[in-house]
């Protein structure tokens, strides 16, 4: 794939030209082929003839025994073009006389005690052995008298189908070659086209809303024209309504902003790792921080180590689903202790994983100092009180003892009052 060219046009003049090609060369080849296949079925039945007339007019000579108008009968015989060798054999294969004609010599004639191995049959037969027609023919007059064994060069028949072969090439480049030509010519108008589309595309981002003219053209070319002018109004529109969502949004993280930075209560958010992610002006204000320095830092930092196992279960609590009210000591920059009331809920995020905490967090270090204060002042009320009850209780103690004397001085008064009475009354 990396090696196809990336242009349309390109592409569709390498594919055609590669199917005219291989159509130009299957044609050829099957023109060869079967141009090849004709000669040679043609040759087959000249040489065939040409063979049998040899062996009947050898039949004739062998008859009569007449070698040397044998030898001249051959050697003129081997004058045609296509002849190579002419051989004549006795029936056991001894030979009689072999004549041999090379394209660049007249033929020649020669005998010896060579053999030949002639067919078992007693019918013609024919071979290809070394780029030649080989003809076994056997001569007979009556008798079997012998064989015509003959060779017939196939050179002129590849020849003419490499001369074919090279027509075919010629014709299909010819052909490739023209048909690319008028590939280019018929493309070109949808090339341009195309290349005006793209080129449109392209500048959509900057030129949303514009439009591009289609008319006279094909119609794919005007129904992608029609889609990329609709695509066009359709990111105008999506664009104006991205930029009005983000002035909303805008505004409403504004109004956030403000709300957060006005509140009184600190707000708080951490992570999953218990790592601070955010918190306003107003939380930062009751550690004695900065919002920068308290962002990043772990919620260890700011307690210490029992608060630090509070944290714990409390996190656990969160990442069960718990929402809670509690207070929490924190440590301030500058070391001190503070009180806070803490609203902690979790925070989850789309897989359902939990992602931290977030908190409200309200300094309440004066309401603890005046709950304090009051309960020490209840505790000096109360052992004041304590103290007051025991000095009147041994006051009451005194008084009953001071009241039973005066009432047994009285009772005595009384009875010297009768006892008085009673003497007067007795004078």
């Amino acid at each position: 794939m990396a090696l196809q060219p990336h242009r349309l046009n390109t592409r569709i003049i390498l594919i055609v030209s590669c199917v005219l090609l291989v159509t130009g060369v299957t044609s050829g080849w099957l023109t060869a082929r079967n141009q090849t296949n004709s000669l040679l079925a043609g040759m087959r039945a000249n040489s065939t003839v040409m063979a049998r007339n040899f062996a009947e007019s050898c039949a004739r000579y062998l008859l009569v025994q007449d070698y040397a108008e044998l030898e001249t009968f051959l050697l003129k015989s081997a004058e045609l073009a296509d002849i190579r060798r002419l051989q004549v054999c006795e029936p056991g294969g001894a030979l009689i006389w072999d004549v041999e004609h090379s394209p660049d010599r007249p033929p020649s004639a020669k005998t010896g005690i060579a053999r030949l191995t002639p067919p078992l049959s007693r019918t013609a037969e024919i071979t290809t052995e070394n780029n030649q027609l080989v003809i076994w023919q056997p001569i007979v007059a009556g008798n079997m008298l012998g064989w015509l064994r003959a060779d017939f060069s196939l050179t002129a028949i590849h020849e003419a189908q490499a001369r074919t072969w090279e027509n075919n090439l010629l014709l299909a480049m010819a052909w490739v070659v023209c048909s690319a030509f008028l590939i280019v010519l018929v493309l070109r108008p949808f090339v341009r086209s195309i290349a005006r589309l793209t080129a449109f595309s392209k500048q959509l981002d900057e030129h949303k809303g514009a439009q591009i003219s289609v008319a006279g053209q094909p119609l794919e070319i005007v129904e992608l024209g029609e889609s990329l002018n609709e695509a066009s109004i359709k990111l105008l529109s999506t664009e104006r309504q991205i930029l009005k969502e983000q002035e909303r949004l805008r505004r409403s993280e504004e109004n956030y902003r403000r709300l957060l930075d006005t509140i009184q209560e600190g707000i708080w958010v951490i992570d999953a790792d218990a790592v601070t992610t955010f918190v306003n002006p107003r939380m930062a204000e009751i550690l004695g921080y900065t919002t920068d320095e308290m962002i990043g830092r772990h919620l260890y930092s700011f307690m210490d180590e029992q608060g630090k196992q509070r944290a714990d279960d409390s996190i656990e609590r969160r990442k069960q689903g718990i929402k809670e009210q509690h207070d929490f000591e924190f440590i301030r920059k500058n070391g001190e202790r503070i009180y806070t009331r803490l609203e902690t809920g979790p925070i989850f995020d789309e897989s359902g994983q939990y992602a931290g905490s977030i908190a409200a967090v309200a300094d309440i270090t004066e309401r603890k100092q005046a709950e304090e204060e009051i309960r020490q002042l209840n505790e000096e009320l109360e052992q004041r009180v304590t103290e007051r009850t025991a000095e009147l209780e041994v006051k009451n103690a005194e008084l009953y003892k001071m009241n039973r004397l005066f009432v047994g001085r009285e009772l005595r008064m009384v009875e010297l009052k009768e006892r008085i009475r009673e003497l007067e009354g007795g004078r």
